[in-house]
């Protein structure tokens, strides 16, 4: 019986062989590119370490001024938590920045920087219109105000001191005030304090909170998150 000759392979001819080499040389070298889903799956990761906490524990869990009260004591049974004796019991965190950002100095900054008065005017038309007689009362009465600052600044700066060749009485004419248009002032930022500051706030906040949701949303479930691109 006869055995299968072997086939020979195929000769290539000096050009087309050389092509070969460089394409399988150059596929050798070549690095794949990052994919455009491993990008951004780095980058989100990368960035869910500079989220803010949504909550923090609390500083004085466990203090002396925070015991909660047993079932053994009788008549105090009905308190959450016991009172405490020494004296003023300190604000927690949130209470301090709260005091701080419901007062009326937070409303002045508000007030007197453009930008921020701005985004509070926007706020004030699109959720509460009718609040901006509000501020339009404030802004008016301390543009009243100012006026007679800067009258006075007038008097003190060159009315009370005239030159040698202008001839004038005895006496000066002296700053100009006004108890009444002041208070006209304090009680308008006095009304912006106590109800359009709060609401302001709270829209922030709230804004706030939203986007760091929807954020820790987006890293946690990564898999349905990319579906939406």
């Amino acid at each position: 019986m006869a055995l299968p000759m072997s086939e020979e392979p195929p000769v290539l001819s000096p050009s087309r062989a050389s092509g070969l080499d460089a394409i399988t040389a150059e596929s050798v070298h070549l690095t794949p590119n990052p994919s455009v889903k491993n990008t951004q799956r780095n980058f989100v990761v990368s960035s869910a370490r500079e989220l803010p906490l949504l909550q923090q524990p609390n500083p004085f869990d466990g203090s002396e001024e925070f015991n909660p009260v047993t079932e053994n004591e009788e008549g105090a049974s009905y308190d959450l938590i016991a009172p405490y004796g020494g004296g003023d019991a300190p604000l927690h965190k949130l209470e301090r920045i709260a005091d701080v950002m419901f007062s009326s100095n937070h409303m002045l900054k508000i007030l007197n920087n453009p930008r921020y008065l701005a985004a509070f005017r926007e706020f004030l038309l699109e959720e509460r219109p009718r609040s901006m007689a509000t501020l339009t009362y404030y802004l008016n009465a301390n543009k009243a105000l100012k006026a007679i600052e800067y009258a006075n600044a007038l008097v003190r700066l060159s009315v009370d001191v005239p030159p040698k060749e202008v001839q004038v009485g005895e006496g000066i004419v002296g700053v100009t005030s006004n108890k009444l248009l002041e208070q006209r002032v304090l009680d308008g930022l006095n009304a912006l304090t106590a109800e359009e500051l709060p609401a302001f706030v709270t829209s922030k906040c709230i804004t706030i909170t939203s986007r760091i949701v929807e954020e820790r949303n987006f890293i946690e479930q990564p898999n349905m998150a990319w579906t939406t691109f």
